[in-house]
């Protein structure tokens, strides 16, 4: 509840609304008031729609990420892959969402690089309903349709956010004896994602799913757009959420801004 009021109050259409409210409030008695909120509101409705901003919001979260300088890829031990949601599509009954598909055909690829008998273990549980499948059996069965594997894949389908992700997994590695294992989710996702695992007494190797446009910044990246408003979103999204674990007490500072070398030394 708490974050879906701090999503509606730091991102679009929120952020336009609230100031809006509040000229309406001083419309009467303070004019000059109502005008200075009605003209933040468009101001930040503007600036958290352009892609600019969202490349910098996004560009805060990716370079954050940094990984363990002790892992040989030859010797990894698992491939954990988070899904991203499914979806209904009637009587092909359900299909993973596009960033789920991609997480899970990078995981395979990784996999067919490093050694065909790492075993991947998918991550996502019933998300739409305890009658419905979970995240991870419907991406397995895609890419069993798809796919003949003959290279094990796990299934861990209680979670049903990042936090449970890495409690589940974690116990599951800790069981098989695992060492050395890759994470695989998107880009944006992979700072909390890393930090909630580290908490959880598993340091991963990241491999992020490129979704962020590295092109230069032009001219029309300044001016607001439904992509550069969706790309805010998403941004705003992990870092509230990583604020969110840290008041929790899912994550602390040390494993959201990490340093491989000291680690290491401890």
């Amino acid at each position: 509840m708490l974050k879906d009021i701090l999503l509606f109050i730091f991102t679009p259409p929120g952020i336009i609304l609230w100031p809006g409210i509040l000229a309406l409030y001083f419309w009467r008695k303070k004019p000059k008031q109502a005008w200075g909120w009605l003209f933040m509101g468009v101001l930040l409705g503007w600036m958290f729609s352009t892609p600019a901003l969202g490349r910098v919001l996004s560009t805060t979260l990716i370079s954050n990420v940094k990984a363990p300088m002790n892992i040989v890829p030859e010797n990894v031990d698992a491939i954990i892959v988070l899904t991203g949601g499914m979806k209904y599509v009637g009587n092909a009954g359900w299909i993973p969402s596009a960033e789920s598909y991609q997480r899970a055909m990078v995981a395979y690829d990784i996999q067919a690089r490093v050694n065909s008998r790492v075993p991947i273990i998918i991550s996502g549980g019933k998300t739409a309903g305890v009658q419905y499948p979970s995240e991870a059996k419907v991406v397995s069965d895609l890419i069993n349709r798809h796919k003949a594997q003959i290279t094990p894949t796990i299934l861990e389908e209680n979670s049903l956010n990042t936090y449970e992700n890495a409690q589940e997994v974690a116990r599951m590695v800790r069981d098989r004896g695992a060492d050395t294992v890759f994470l695989v989710t998107d880009e944006l996702h992979m700072l909390r994602a890393l930090a909630t695992f580290r908490a959880r007494g598993l340091d991963p190797m990241p491999i992020p799913v490129f979704t962020i446009n590295r092109g230069k910044l032009d001219f029309s990246d300044f001016m607001p757009t439904m992509a550069g408003a969706k790309e805010n979103y998403a941004a705003m999204y992990e870092l509230l959420g990583l604020a969110r674990y840290m008041m929790a007490g899912y994550v602390r500072w040390a494993d959201v801004f990490y340093t491989p070398a000291a680690n290491e030394l401890n």
